[in-house]
């Protein structure tokens, strides 16, 4: 929905593309319009997701790159640090897919 017009729009999955594993209900998104139709998305750099599954967290884990795989609330798959448990949030960078931070 256009914030300043009130103008609902849809897109299908095809033009949503990867952008749709960050995709929450009520994420603000910057569109690209062209003769009055979407044809691009702007993600923030950043959003944040809860981990849904993920494998239990690994007793005496350093802060060493060992990553492991967590499937988030939109069903996307990121490598997360071995602390991370099921529940918690994470921000992910929408550029790449990566971990950046536990949001507090």
């Amino acid at each position: 929905m256009d914030l300043t017009s009130y103008d609902q729009f849809a897109l299908d999955t095809e033009r949503v593309g990867d952008a749709a594993g960050y995709m929450l209900e009520n994420l603000e998104l910057r569109t690209v319009h062209f003769r009055g139709e979407v044809i691009a998305l702007n993600l923030p750099i950043t959003v944040d997701l809860t981990v849904t599954e993920t494998a239990p967290a690994i007793k005496g884990a350093t802060a060493q790159a060992q990553l492991k795989p967590a499937t988030v609330e939109t069903g996307l798959q990121v490598g997360v640090p071995s602390y991370v448990e099921p529940g918690e949030r994470i921000r992910v960078d929408t550029r790449d897919g990566r971990f950046v931070e536990r949001v507090k």
